[in-house]
């Protein structure tokens, strides 16, 4: 895995979401995270918990087996990732 991305949805402004123009978006490398940031985030992976909440985040990563995504709450992100997020108006 090279990167991970991050992309926000829901919140006071509504971000993400199909008529908005507020987008919330970051990119890292993957090697840029902590051995145990990688591990929580692989069990996020891993887990594909449904996120039923109205802020959430949508994280894309692209490995051996292809693209995969997981949504999931902001406790459930390392600092780090959060820190690459940039809102960005259209």
């Amino acid at each position: 895995m090279r990167e991970i991305s991050i992309e926000g949805f829901g919140g006071f402004v509504g971000a993400g979401g199909p008529a908005s123009h507020v987008h919330q978006r970051g990119r890292l490398d993957w090697s840029a995270l902590s051995a145990a940031d990688q591990a929580g985030l692989d069990r996020l992976f891993a887990e594909q918990a449904r996120v039923d909440a109205n802020l959430f985040y949508r994280l894309t990563r692209v490995g051996a087996g292809g693209t995969e995504t997981v949504d999931a709450l902001p406790d459930q992100i390392p600092p780090a990732l959060l820190a690459s997020v940039q809102t960005t108006l259209d």
